[in-house]
């Protein structure tokens, strides 16, 4: 069965100003009529959509640089039994005080690993990203009840928000701000819903990810739609005004509340703060940077395809519906574009954009799909919308099928960068100790290798632990030409790690306070030429130092 959506064709009996908001939404909303499509194809096309999207979830089994961390940090958590801990791992963390923001998420993803190893993150990643998939889903069903059109959507929105499934804290963010957006679009449409949940969602949320801010601006955004679907009940009544937005206004100031509840407490909002407006991450790191469309896995495109989609489906809606749940066509557009503009400026971004834009695109769709004439030009341009944007679910679906086990893939990151491996495996058979200097995307990786053997420089804890000062120094030492050779030996650093593409590296060869033990073109491993370190380079310069002997691995299972 297929339903009508709450668009405004019949006026209530009574004026809609003497109406209460709920009362004139619930005489607009859904009723339901004959199907237009055979039953049978519509349910076989909920299955493929289904299934296609849980796949989906499973594809991502990539390790990001950011794993090996999360895993360490998280041990150290549930070995101590408290967030409130010195540091160990850097040798430049010293009196600094450790934000652990993501501390329960760390807590999750080690035990995960303890208990099962590789199998264990994949099943708790796939828990998590099942639950948003099928949240993700609930939430398109509130705005369309065909399955030809809410069943592409739910394919490219699952297949795009799977993208970033990574083994991260952020996975829950996706999870939590799915299940925001179904309870408060419900209460938007006057159905039965619990407002009362969000602030103590919120405040396990604020203990998993700092993503929990997008959890108050969808209230916050949600709030705004409501103001404008009053005035349109109510127009200047200002007193029907408040009594319809009340709850919305009550519940932002409880989840902002709500916030509060973590180790930090009101700290975490500078934290934040900070790291929104870190100028490098923008500059040199590329899940912070805009859009790119030839990025590996094509995320940047399949989003430009869905905006795309969302401008068409508004435009159709636009001309032939006059308001959507006391709505205009437009109001709902123009609700999108906040989390678009993130999109678009940051990449990392796009799956709450996606999970936003999903019901939205649903529901204006459905609109202007019911106000369709008889005979309508938009029956072939369903069908060839339904192929383009199946086809990147499909692709994800066969890539899974042809690699069904469950392994995770070492070889190349989410920066495009390898793990440096060889560089790793060769401090191990040589076992070499002390303070290395490292690029803040393979820290973690060296931590979790050769901890308490070695302690680096810096690590992707960025701003939750580092200065400002050092996170640039890091970043402008392993990503500009001109930057300061000094760096690393002002640490006091026994090991320089370098990647083979520093354009700084020219550079540091040429000086003779280094001298290069290990180069497997792509990482290169430095030890300081003094006495100190004599040991290291008389064992390099009569070919004591041995090289490893088996390959790197390409799974970590």
């Amino acid at each position: 069965m297929s339903v009508k959506l709450p668009i405004d064709y019949h006026p209530p009996a009574r004026p809609v100003g003497m109406l209460s908001m709920t009362e004139a939404r619930a005489a607009l909303m859904p009723h339901r009529h004959t199907a237009v499509h055979d039953l049978a194809v519509q349910r076989l096309l909920a299955i493929v959509a289904a299934l296609i999207a849980i796949l989906s979830v499973y594809t991502m089994r990539i390790a990001d640089p950011d794993l090996w961390g999360h895993l360490r940090y998280g041990r150290l958590f549930w070995e101590k039994g408290s967030v409130r801990v010195a540091d160990p791992f850097a040798f430049t963390s010293a009196g600094l005080t450790w934000h652990t923001h993501e501390y329960l998420s760390q807590i999750l993803l080690w035990l995960s690993y303890a208990q099962a190893g590789v199998v264990g993150l994949i099943l708790l990643k796939c828990v998590v990203g099942g639950v948003t998939v099928y949240v993700l889903y609930r939430t398109i069903r509130l705005g369309s009840d065909d399955a030809p059109l809410w069943a592409p959507i739910l394919m490219l929105t699952a297949s795009l928000v799977s993208r970033f499934f990574l083994f991260r804290p952020q996975i829950f963010t996706f999870l939590f701000f799915a299940i925001f957006l179904l309870i408060l679009l419900r209460h938007t449409f006057s159905q039965k819903t619990h407002l009362w949940v969000l602030p103590p969602l919120l405040a396990l949320w604020a203990n998993l990810h700092g993503g929990f801010i997008a959890g108050i601006g969808a209230v916050g955004l949600v709030l705004a739609l409501c103001l404008l679907q009053s005035y349109h009940y109510h127009r200047w009544n200002l007193r029907a005004i408040w009594r319809d937005t009340r709850p919305l206004a009550v519940l932002l100031a409880a989840c902002v509340a709500a916030s509060l509840l973590t180790p930090s407490g009101w700290r975490i909002w500078p934290y934040l703060l900070t790291e929104l407006t870190n100028p490098y991450n923008r500059r040199f790191i590329r899940e912070w940077q805009p859009i790119d469309l030839t990025a590996p896995g094509w995320s940047g495109a399949c989003f430009m395809l869905l905006a795309a989609l969302l401008i068409a489906a508004w435009g159709l809606a636009q001309r032939r519906v006059a308001t959507i749940a006391g709505l205009r066509p437009w109001h709902w557009l123009l609700s999108c574009l906040p989390l678009s503009v993130m999109a678009f400026a940051s990449e990392r971004h796009i799956p709450l954009a996606t999970l936003w834009i999903a019901p939205v695109l649903a529901l204006l769709a459905q609109a202007a799909w019911n106000a369709r004439p008889a005979r309508s030009a938009m029956n072939v341009g369903l069908l060839l919308a339904t192929c383009v944007m199946s086809m990147p679910a499909i692709f994800g679906a066969i890539i899974t099928v042809a690699d069904p086990w469950p392994r995770i893939r070492l070889t190349v990151d989410s920066l495009g960068a390898e793990h440096p491996m060889g560089a790793v495996a060769f401090m191990r058979v040589n076992r070499l100790q002390g303070r290395v200097y490292t690029p803040p995307w393979w820290g973690s990786y060296l931590t979790w290798e050769l901890y308490p053997d070695v302690l680096v420089s810096s690590d992707n804890r960025h701003v939750t632990l580092f200065p400002l000062e050092l996170v640039g120094e890091h970043q402008r030492f392993y990503n500009l030409e001109q930057a300061d050779v000094e760096a690393p030996l002002s640490r006091a650093s026994d090991f320089l790690l370098m990647p083979a593409s520093t354009p700084i590296l020219p550079r540091v060869r040429a000086d003779r306070r280094w001298t290069a033990i290990y180069d497997d073109g792509q990482a290169i491993l430095f030890v300081r030429a003094d006495e100190d370190h004599a040991h290291i380079l008389r064992r390099h310069r009569t070919g004591q130092l041995q090289q490893p002997q088996e390959p790197p691995p390409v799974w970590f299972q």
